[in-house]
């Protein structure tokens, strides 16, 4: 078995997993992705891969076996969320590191809304076009 790196989006007050990352999760840099990210209230925040707004996150290096557990926690069995593969931008302007990450599922496409979008992931400000 090997381990895999997860880019894991943290404006402030994000909660990306109930329950946190699972154990043997370490952290092993910072990144950053170009994508929207919405707020959605008892969902929490969703990233999608449009728009060029830069998102940064850290990247954390997981066992194999932990994959299932965040699938579950993450909603991908409910259509909440879906685990994509990106290369994502290391600080510093290292080589880009390839790395699963959850974007919005199906079963919140109706809720991203234009208001929902957040202007600036950083700060954590709402606002729509």
């Amino acid at each position: 078995m090997s381990d895999f790196n997860l880019f894991v989006p943290v404006p402030p007050g994000a909660t990306v997993f109930a329950g946190g990352l699972p154990a043997g999760c370490t952290q092993a840099g910072q990144g950053s992705v170009r994508g929207t990210v919405y707020d959605l209230s008892g969902t929490g925040r969703v990233l999608m891969l449009y728009g060029d707004t830069p998102v940064t996150g850290e990247i954390w290096c997981c066992p194999d076996h932990s994959l299932r557990v965040l699938d579950a926690r993450a909603g991908v069995g409910e259509g909440m969320r879906r685990r994509v593969a990106r290369r994502v931008s290391t600080a510093g302007g290292g080589e880009p590191v390839p790395c699963w990450l959850y974007v919005a599922g199906p079963a919140l496409s109706r809720s991203l809304l234009p208001e929902r979008r957040i202007a600036n992931p950083e700060a954590g400000r709402l606002g729509g076009d």
